[in-house]
Formats: structure tokens, sequence, C-alpha cells
């Protein structure tokens, strides 16, 4: 009796030896299969994967400077367009233009002038007379002398909002804010626009209006110009 009971434990435990050994020879084989039917990720293919879901969540995202002004499009860095330096005077040179509200409509008339094509970069207001830099590209349809006469409107308007009156000489029948016409100066390819500002840039010093340059707050850039 007692050697049938041992005989039938031990027939029990082989049993269940056999059974855990089954399943787990099962699980290895499951293993193995998985790792020869799944797809081999290696850093190549990792760094594809990254790459793809990158062009997934990226957008395009237009840079902006703070306090930097807008660079001129290709069209005009592409056929190397004109630079004029130009130069106008009030009449009798009255000294009016160094304002806030002058410099303010100055800056946004010049501002519209990239919808027509033309780029202003610096500029100096001095009191009785405007220094500035501009760019004109392909088709543009609007002349130099256009342009001015524009800008010389545009501050009539607000001359005449702050109380300012056109100015006469004796014995002359013109009567305005502005000398007749105004200066231009085309930069030629070996003239340097760094240069030409640096020293448009010292006119209120060597006026006795500022000690430095910097202190002047009616000069500025509106657009980059993208020449030395």
């Amino acid at each position: 009796m007692i050697v049938d009971a041992l005989c039938a434990v031990a027939s029990a435990v082989s049993a269940e030896s056999l059974i855990l050994h089954q399943m787990r020879g099962g699980q290895r084989t499951l293993q193995r299969t998985a790792l020869r039917t799944a797809p081999h990720y290696s850093a190549k293919n990792l760094r594809a994967c990254a790459l793809r879901r990158l062009r997934v969540t990226t957008f395009a995202v237009r840079r902006v400077f703070k306090d930097k002004p807008p660079r001129l499009e290709l069209l005009f860095q592409s056929c190397n367009a004109p630079v004029y330096f130009v130069t106008f005077n009030t009449h009798t040179r009255a000294r009016l233009l160094a304002s806030p509200l002058v410099h303010e409509a100055f800056m946004q008339y010049c501002r519209r002038a990239a919808d027509f094509r033309i780029g202003v970069g610096r500029y100096v207001l001095m009191p009785d007379h405007v220094h500035l830099f501009a760019c004109f590209g392909i088709g543009c349809a609007t002349t130099l002398s256009a342009w001015i006469k524009g800008l010389k409107r545009e501050l009539d308007r607000v001359l005449l909002s702050i109380g300012c009156e056109p100015a006469k000489r004796d014995g002359q029948k013109l009567c305005s804010f502005w000398q007749p016409g105004f200066n231009d100066h085309l930069l030629r390819s070996n003239e340097s626009y760094a240069a030409k500002w640096e020293y448009v840039f010292q006119n209120p010093v060597r006026a006795g209006l500022v000690r430095c340059a910097e202190e002047w707050p009616y000069a500025g850039e509106i657009t980059r110009i993208d020449r030395t």
C-alpha cells in the first residue's frame, strides 16, 4: 500500500513537471517567433521614425526679431536694386520736423512704401531737413519724384494739424513747407552705404543738438538694406 502511494505521488510530480516544461517551452517558442516576425529597429530605423514624427509635429513659423527692422525681400537683393541717398529741406529752412508726431507720420509712410516695392533704409530727421536711403525693386511703378511728393503731402497734413503754417519769403509767390524738389544721389557699387550713413548719422552732433548721435530721437531704420 505504501509503495503504491509513493508511486502515485511520483507519477503526479512527474506529470506536473512535464506540464511546466511544456509551458516554458511554449513561451520560449512564442518569444522566438515574435523576435523573428517583429521589425528590426536599428539605430537608422529609429532616426527615420523620429524624423517622421518631427515632420508631422513641426509647423512653419516666421521668426520675428524684436526691435529689428525687416530685411528686404529677395526681389530687391537678386537684382542689385539701386539705392538712393535723398535729402530735402523745409522752405526757408524752418525748424519744423523735430517732432514726435512728424516722426511717427514719416515712419508710417515709409513702412507703407514696401507695398509699392520701395524699401526705405536708414534716415535722420533734422529740424529743417530730411536724409534717407531708399531702394527701388523690380516692377516698381512709382518714381522717386512721385514718392517724395507723396511723403511731403503726408507731412504737410501733420504739420497743419499741429498748428504749423507754410513759410513764404518776401517777394516770392511760393508758400509751402518745403523747398521745391529734392537732392538725390545714386550709390555706385563701390560706394559704401555704411560709410554714408555714419556721416549722416552724426549730423545732429555736428549741429550741436546732442552730444552723441545715439541720443537723437528722430533717426532710425525702416528696412535693412544689405549694402556694406
